[in-house]
């Protein structure tokens, strides 16, 4: 079998070659633009955009309509792919056989296109998103301008066969969902662009809207309150003790809260008599929030900011108050312990990696899992306190101790109900 003869058109072989590169190019210019918009940090995109640039702005107006964009530069591939492939078979069959056209023409391209068209492109493109997207945003669409015969016809087709699958396409989906903010903070960190508490307040803040009152709220046996039969006098007394501006104020029993005094509205007054005999009942605000203890964190948070009194009690499904919130107690959820110079010195004097540390029973233990760098499964629990109970299988006494871990944990405060304080020292082959 002889191949064709070589002359005969010598100026059309060359201008042949020169097309196939040229397909080839195109093609990496729509596979590589698709890449970059698709990678592209839309966050700079809209600052950019704000600050004026048109480039940007178009970036945003391509990727709102992403369908379309896929559609172009899909349609944009194909057609340099096959418009390519037919030139290089024209060009290989002046060489070769007729019957080897097929075999050596795919040969040939078929590295190339993936080479050429796909791989280096889309790894540049990845790599040098926004300013790529910026640099082609106008071709895109001006290519979209002028495929939109094509597109128009292949997307109406796609769109049938999907209906068909019972599938729709849709463009309704949020550029970044709550859980890829999370992940985006924890690669943050992970980088070094953010230190471990601003990706812990990041998560605090997103996790607002899942995390129920229960826990944040101070627990019932915790709540500071007064009698509502309770004196100026004595008010005054567990104020100077506490250190607290407010107070829920119980009738009978602590969890039968019927109200809640201010300080503050009581010594704003001129009291009618002696501080010793006078009755704190005037001061006494009624209008109590009652809110489950299921309720939402953010949703609460809202509610106490614009509402008379940043306090709510919280009651369980059967309508027993099980605690207390307030807006103080809520931001910390998000920042952390606020620490209050009249209280004295801080609860919890805590070095992460010092071998011996102190801290309160109150202590979330995600924050001692965090400290210690040790897996605390939660079973039941969700203080220091309920672990160490969990740990002793009952109720330790003071100057008692358990292990955790390389930890020797000695009970420094308790009572018969609960642990109040706790000393951790490290006596593991860890300890440093």
């Amino acid at each position: 079998m002889r191949a064709r003869p070589r002359g005969g058109a010598p100026l059309m072989i060359p201008a042949a070659i020169l097309l196939v590169v040229f397909c080839l190019l195109l093609e990496g210019v729509f596979s590589g633009s698709e890449t970059a918009l698709i990678s592209a940090d839309r966050a700079q995109l809209r600052a950019a955009s704000r600050r004026g640039d048109r480039r940007a702005t178009l970036v945003l107006r391509l990727l709102q309509r992403s369908e379309a964009l896929l559609s172009t530069t899909l349609v944009g591939t194909n057609l340099s792919v096959v418009a390519g492939t037919s030139l290089a078979t024209l060009v290989v069959g002046h060489y070769v056989p007729h019957e080897w056209e097929t075999t050596v023409t795919t040969l040939l391209m078929a590295p190339l296109i993936l080479i050429i068209g796909e791989i280096v492109p889309k790894s540049i493109a990845r790599a040098a998103a926004n300013s790529i997207a910026l640099r082609v945003a106008g071709l895109l669409r001006a290519a979209q301008t002028a495929l939109s015969p094509i597109i128009f016809i292949v997307s109406r087709i796609a769109e049938a066969m999907l209906a068909l699958l019972g599938s729709r396409p849709t463009d309704d989906n949020p550029y970044v969902t709550r859980e890829e903010l999370m992940v985006l903070a924890d690669m943050g960190e992970d980088h070094g662009a953010i230190v471990s508490e601003e990706r812990r307040m990041i998560h605090s803040v997103l996790e607002l809207r899942e995390r129920p009152v229960a826990s944040a709220m101070v627990p019932l046996v915790n709540i500071i309150s007064v009698p509502v039969t309770a004196t100026v006098a004595q008010l005054d007394e567990v104020a100077a003790r506490a250190g607290f501006s407010r107070y829920p104020v119980y009738e009978g029993r602590v969890d039968n809260i019927v109200g809640i005094v201010s300080v503050v509205d009581v010594l704003r007054s001129d009291l009618p008599g002696d501080p010793v005999s006078t009755p704190i009942a005037p001061f006494i605000r009624r209008e109590v929030n009652y809110v489950p203890e299921t309720k939402p964190v953010g949703d609460l948070l809202r509610e106490l900011r614009y509402g008379p009194v940043p306090m709510a009690i919280v009651v369980e499904e059967h309508g027993g108050v099980v605690g207390l919130a307030t807006a103080a107690d809520l931001v910390e959820e998000i920042v952390g312990e606020i620490h209050d110079e009249r209280l004295g010195a801080p609860p919890s004097l805590i070095a992460p990696g010092s071998n011996v540390f102190e801290c309160d029973g109150t202590m979330d233990v995600d924050e001692l899992a965090e400290l210690t760098g040790l897996a605390i499964r939660k079973e039941g629990f969700e203080t220091v306190a309920g672990l160490v109970t969990s740990l002793a299988g009952r109720i330790p006494r003071k100057g008692e101790h358990v292990s955790f871990g390389p930890f020797r944990v000695d009970i420094l405060e308790a009572t018969p109900r609960h642990v109040r304080r706790l000393r951790f020292t490290r006596v593991g082959s860890g300890a440093r």
